[in-house]
């Protein structure tokens, strides 16, 4: 057999075998009563999913709009640019098949509702447990007595008692930064967004592992080949945590790859050991420190204690976490901790630079709050600052950090909802999507795409004055999950924002930098550009960062 009748054999044997798969499918789906959208290839092959983010222009300008539709939920972060729009031509229910796949895509808020309350039916995407479960079981991998059992350990670890603590950290993170955007010329800090992840990562560092960190005006750079730390490691994986998930690490160091990737194999070699040293070293240390890190592995202990038996292997029923799963949770919160507060943060002050009136209404509050030099900002003052978290609940509805939350069936699944019902075929992957929920004009009015932080407190809000935000419709706002899986890192994360941006402006506006020959207006209209040119690694963020520059003026 010459080598291009073994070509054509194996052509032909891939032809057969995705036909296969994609009718069986097919036939799955068509026993529901649900629209479909067709892709006639393998939406899963590491191919398509490494390269399909890049090749979504060209896809985009190449196929006409219909059939573009068909494939576009097999793109990952479609539903960013989409917003509402898919699914208000085909409806709030759908499902996309592929030779790969069974899609349930939903943005109906009673559906939202009953695939997360409904724990024993729906479990964490097996998907999710190979990205984000790379160095460990952990919170967000997990379904069953296993979520359970984590859950109880790693939630008193976020407890109230550090938010004293992200709040100190926090504003004296941004004071720095602060101080260092107004001291350059004109107040052109050139890396703003910059700062803010490294706000972000010395926050973490801080309060989750005990470990303070200086300000700088951006973070280390990470480069293969150099010693990496705990953080490098964390944050070379993040940056490219698809591949790092789904490509052997001997792959990932082949040189006609990106260097950054050199960089990930690296981590990915390295970061147990780190894990492995932080946590010997903690209880080497023998008292807890206060930091999650050193609460985790005391309760996960104590746990292990009250058992009767300590080290070794997890035995079935046993209630404490192994070494791995410890390691698989401190990964998650140091990716969840870091990546989604930094973008957060990102995407708010862009939003506020490109929309200074609103930073107009931040000051009333602030200057009711801070109206002397005497007033004391200790951690009391977060209750009275509900504006700011007004803000990031807005920026959250039309910038959250996942774009769908993802969960499975097992099993033929039926859902209801009003007069609907809908049979969902067994080991669909089944997407809740949080962009159509948080923008659907049915469920916020008109303005429904317009960054308006009022829409959170009632119309007689007084400045100052603590005030509990609206509450939105249920199912309609998901930015830390819902249901029993809700983030237990919610709390820390308002702490962190509110404290952070009451710092930057309480001292300062911060207006938008100028290019030559720029129009105010034209900068503002570069500024909405920068943000809406979004896409998700982990968590969805501007693609272009380093281009977004504001100008610092003292109040």
């Amino acid at each position: 057999m010459n080598l291009l009748t073994l070509a054509l054999s194996l052509l032909g044997v891939w032809f057969l075998s995705n036909t296969l798969a994609f009718w069986s499918n097919v036939s799955k789906a068509r026993k529901s009563n649900l629209p479909i959208l067709y892709a006639p290839f393998n939406t899963k092959n590491p191919i398509w999913m490494v390269l399909s983010v890049a090749l979504r222009p060209l896809i985009y300008r190449i196929l006409p709009a219909r059939l573009y539709d068909e494939i576009k939920p097999h793109l990952f972060g479609w539903e960013f640019t989409d917003k509402y729009a898919l699914h208000a031509r085909i409806g709030p229910a759908f499902l996309a098949v592929s030779s790969g796949e069974i899609m349930f895509v939903c943005a109906d808020p009673n559906l939202a509702q009953e695939i997360l309350s409904r724990t024993r039916d729906f479990h964490a995407l097996s998907m999710t447990g190979v990205i984000m479960g790379i160095f460990g079981p952990n919170l967000i991998t997990l379904s069953g007595p296993a979520w359970s059992r984590h859950r109880r350990i790693v939630a008193p670890a976020l407890n109230e008692r550090i938010s004293a603590a992200v709040w100190a950290e926090s504003r004296s993170q941004a004071d720095h930064m602060l101080a260092y955007s107004l001291a350059q010329p004109k107040g052109h800090n050139p890396t703003p967004l910059s700062g803010l992840r490294s706000i972000a990562f010395n926050v973490l560092g801080n309060i989750g592992y005990g470990q303070p960190q200086p300000w700088s005006p951006e973070p280390a750079r990470i480069a293969g080949g150099q010693k990496l730390s705990y953080f490098g490691c964390v944050q070379a994986v993040v940056e490219h945590i698809v591949p790092a998930a789904i490509l052997p690490t001997w792959f990932l160091r082949m040189p006609f790859l990106p260097k950054a990737m050199d960089a990930v194999a690296q981590a990915m070699t390295e970061l147990p050991a780190h894990t492995k040293a932080m946590l010997a070293a903690e209880r080497a240390a023998g008292a807890e420190k206060g930091n999650i890190m050193s609460m985790l592995v005391r309760l996960s202990d104590q746990e292990a204690r009250d058992g009767k038996k300590e080290g070794g292997d997890l035995p079935k029923g046993a209630q404490w976490l192994s070494e791995e799963e410890i390691s698989g949770n401190l990964f998650l919160f140091t990716v969840a901790g870091f990546d989604t507060t930094a973008n957060t943060l990102a995407y708010a002050l862009t939003l506020l630079t490109a929309q200074p009136e609103w930073q107009n209404w931040l000051a009333e509050e602030l200057d009711a709050v801070f109206s002397s030099a005497t007033d004391d900002a200790d951690y009391a003052t977060f209750t009275r600052l509900p504006r700011l978290l007004a803000v990031m609940h807005e920026t959250l509805r039309l910038f959250p950090p996942l774009l769908h939350l993802s969960r499975e069936n097992p099993a033929w699944t039926t859902l209801t909802t009003g007069a609907a019902e809908y049979r969902i075929p067994p080991h669909a992957q089944c997407y809740i999507n949080i962009m159509t929920l948080h923008t659907d004009p049915a469920h916020w009015g008109s303005d429904s795409l317009d960054f308006r932080p009022s829409r959170w407190l009632p119309a007689d809000h007084k400045p100052g004055m603590p005030e509990p935000l609206i509450t939105p419709k249920k199912g309609t706002w998901y930015p830390w999950s819902g249901g029993p899986r809700v983030c237990p890192g919610m709390k820390m994360s308002q702490v962190e924002f509110v404290g952070v941006l009451s710092t930057l402006l309480e001292g300062a506006k911060v207006e938008v930098a100028r290019l030559e020959g720029e129009g105010v207006e034209e900068a503002k209209d570069r500024l909405r550009r920068l943000m809406a040119d979004s896409q998700p690694k982990l968590t969805l963020q501007m693609k272009r960062l380093q281009e977004v520059q504001f100008r610092w003026v003292r109040r």
